[in-house]
């Protein structure tokens, strides 16, 4: 995937390939219990998000496994669907100096922000992050490198996002 280290809020800092970080610590210890694992949401529900569910493209950032963050993407024409979940709660994920432009978006009953990585000058990427118990979610949006978006990645996210909804932790 061409741009899931933009997709990723904080997880390069892992791989030690930027200097995007989310500020702060996860919520608890990543050790003491599972992430929610993304790559479990029903094939039903990947495929009316518009993603092949058979076509994973990713379960961790390019061979690097974080404590804090879980993640599963998907092949889905001109896009990559990626949903991640992290122990970082949803304010660190609103507080990273790293994104710009956070809109309140509708994801069900949840408060959800969508939102830009300032490194994505194109606007490639679009993200939508929401609470759960654990931490955050996120479900990115990673437009294809050489292909036209279809449509702004930004309602593609939230559409995904609202589509993935009932199947997501609470």
């Amino acid at each position: 995937m061409r741009r899931l280290g933009v997709a990723v809020v904080g997880l390069a800092l892992v791989a030690g390939c930027s200097g995007q970080t989310v500020a702060g610590t996860p919520v608890v210890d990543a050790n003491s219990f599972e992430l929610f694992d993304p790559c479990e949401i029903p094939a039903e529900s990947v495929r009316a998000a518009g993603a092949d569910p058979d076509d994973v493209v990713a379960r961790d950032y390019f061979g690097v496994e974080a404590e804090d963050w879980d993640l599963c993407g998907w092949d889905a024409g001109w896009f990559y669907l990626t949903v991640l979940s992290t122990t970082h709660t949803f304010q660190q994920i609103k507080d990273n100096p790293q994104s710009y432009d956070f809109q309140t978006v509708p994801v069900g009953a949840r408060d959800a922000v969508s939102y830009i990585d300032k490194s994505d000058t194109n606007r490639d990427v679009c993200e939508v992050a929401f609470a759960w118990t654990r931490g955050a979610i996120v479900v990115s949006i990673d437009t294809k490198g050489g292909l036209a978006k279809a449509e702004d990645p930004c309602a593609v996210a939230v559409r995904s996002a609202n589509v993935l909804d009932p199947v997501l932790r609470r």
